[in-house]
């Protein structure tokens, strides 16, 4: 029990109770007496004074308004106004009818236990002003004095309240961290957060601005190792020791808790692994954020993480199943589309014109299986670190040029108007010419072909008419490939879940035209292979807006890295790693 120690918010809320219906009664008792049974104040010692009074309304105002305001903002405070006022109040009318001869000592009892809630300096202090007082009684009394059976059996009874008090907010004062920031009520109920947290199934932990834990559930315990009464008070990096897949140390500065101490946001991260008590790696999810104060400063964080072991290899078990199944099933059907287009072909056989529609048919088929099998080995792969990448540095102005003059047709050839804004018009002119500068960037431009021209494909497929927009842009750090059309459009809901493997949205107008749900999921993962990032912006009935953000690189920087490209691809590199080989 310390000094001055805060309690529960909700135990303040009892006590405040306890004021406002003993400041009620006491307010009640003195008008009835006051009032209406004049003559048993003859009769009986009732005496409530005036005094009391006035102090009991003070309690009643302050438990029903005064209360609430304060204990918005500053529950201890509020709390220890309540108990000054019911102190005050119930001293007042005990001290009037006789001490500890008034038929009041009850309350005065209720005031004693109450006042260990807030810690030694004020149980301490209604123990000493009692104390003095029963003093001050025994110095006017030698009955009691010479009594030794009544002045033992008077200190008992004097000391048994104190020893409530004691035992019953001992404990409580002890916990003030985790109840003053988990405990409380949960709406109107007597749950405490802190019993929520207890029973979620992922592990929580409270780390305060010294790196120190002061909260850690049972799950928390059970993926770690470490028992909750172990870590209180411990570093944090002492127990959630985080690695990476190599059973190295993460430094200090890249695990995720002091990361939101130095930058104040919110980090996540779904792919990282802890090593527990027993030296055992398993692969964590985990997320960290910032408790901060009015002032914007970060006073604790709060991790929540869980074991994700067993749902990583179960993932890695349907790739590797899809991997080789798609492997496997290319071979068959490659046959079958080979054989169907020599059927198709009138220098090899001669079909008539029905089962000619037919072998049409089943061709797109074949070619359609084809490219889902192909898709889904290339989803593998991006997954398990198996597809190649063969970034080099790569002039973004010259390439879109191409490209775009190479994919137009798929636009053209439905109607559509097909525009492309490189932003050289906001450049400089020389020679009646616009000069553009040169975009810069390290990617691998086959795969972020692959990218664009699905993203292409898609906006043309879901334009039903109007057209389609290819801009290029750029800063001093980033180039923007942006992909814009007039078609349907994609609702809000949809959006965050728009690059996730087989999602497709779900709409009578998007119904009828095929896909996998594939494509934008490896374009994601492309494109983040490459150290960019990829994402959209749409309305239904307004078309949609496809980003591609890749890293821009300097002059100096492209031209350092294109002779080491040069380099690398010479005749006698290879002869000399052939040669080490």
């Amino acid at each position: 029990m310390k000094l001055l120690s805060p309690v529960a918010p909700r135990w303040y809320a009892r006590l405040n109770e306890a004021t406002l219906v003993t400041g009620f009664l006491i307010l009640a008792g003195y008008m009835a007496l006051e009032l209406v049974f004049t003559q048993l104040q003859n009769d009986l010692p009732l005496r409530i004074t005036p005094l009391a009074a006035v102090l009991a309304g003070l309690c009643v105002l302050y438990g029903a308004i005064g209360y609430r305001v304060l204990s918005k903002r500053l529950s201890l405070l509020a709390g220890l106004l309540s108990f000054l006022l019911l102190t005050s109040s119930v001293g007042s009318l005990v001290l009037a009818t006789g001490g500890f001869e008034s038929q009041y000592l009850l309350l005065w009892v209720v005031v004693i236990i109450f006042s260990g809630m807030f810690g030694w300096l004020m149980l301490g202090s209604v123990w000493l002003a009692t104390h003095l007082y029963f003093a001050l009684v025994l110095t006017g009394n030698a009955d009691t004095m010479a009594d030794p059976g009544s002045l033992i059996s008077n200190v008992i009874a004097l000391e048994l309240p104190f020893l409530i008090s004691f035992f019953l907010w001992y404990g409580q004062s002890e916990q003030t961290a985790d109840d003053a920031q988990l405990n409380g009520e949960v709406g109107t109920s007597d749950i405490s957060q802190g019993m929520l947290i207890n029973s979620i199934a992922e592990g929580v932990t409270v780390i305060d601005e010294q790196g120190r834990i002061q909260v850690f559930n049972p799950a928390a315990s059970t993926v770690t190792g470490w028992q909750s009464q172990d870590t209180k008070g411990i570093d944090y990096r002492s127990i959630l020791t985080l690695t990476d897949d190599k059973g190295q140390d993460l430094p200090a500065n890249q695990h995720p808790v002091s990361q939101v101490f130095s930058t104040g946001q919110t980090v996540a991260n779904g792919d990282m692994y802890l090593k527990t008590r027993n030296n055992k790696q398993i692969e964590l999810s985990f997320v960290a954020s910032p408790v901060t104060n009015k002032n914007g400063g970060v006073t604790a964080v709060v991790a929540v993480f869980r074991d994700v072991s067993q749902e990583r290899l179960q993932e890695r078990q349907r790739a590797e199943f899809i991997s080789t199944a798609s492997h496997e099933m290319r071979t068959p059907v490659a046959a079958i589309e080979g054989y169907l287009a020599l059927a198709l072909n009138d220098n090899v056989s001669k079909i008539d014109s029905k089962a000619r529609q037919y072998l049409d048919k089943a061709h797109a088929s074949t070619q359609h299986l084809g490219k889902l099998f192909q898709d889904l080995l290339t989803a593998a792969k991006s997954e398990d670190g198996r597809l190649q990448n063969e970034p080099k540095v790569t002039e973004v102005g010259a390439y879109l040029d191409q490209l775009v003059e190479d994919i137009k047709f798929a636009a053209e050839k439905k109607g559509l108007i097909m525009e492309y804004e490189s932003g050289a018009s906001d450049n400089a002119v020389s020679g009646g010419q616009a000069l553009r500068p040169l975009y810069y960037s390290h990617f691998d431009p086959e795969r972020i072909r692959e990218v664009i021209t699905n993203i292409f494909d898609n906006a043309v497929k879901y334009t039903p008419e109007g057209k389609v927009i290819v801009k290029l842009a750029a800063d001093d750090e980033h180039i923007v490939v942006s992909v814009s059309d007039t078609g349907l459009g994609i609702a809000q809901e949809d959006l965050p879940h728009l690059f996730q493997k087989f999602y497709r949205v779900d709409s009578s107008a998007t119904r009828q035209i095929g896909g996998n749900g594939l494509g934008l999921f490896i374009s994601r993962k492309i494109v983040e292979m490459n150290n960019g990032k990829i994402w959209v912006e749409s309305e239904i009935g307004k078309g949609s807006t496809f980003h591609i953000s890749l890293p821009r690189l300097s002059q100096d920087k492209a031209s350092q890295l294109m002779k080491q490209e040069a380099v690398s691809d010479s005749p006698l590199a290879h002869v000399s790693q052939a040669a080490q080989l």
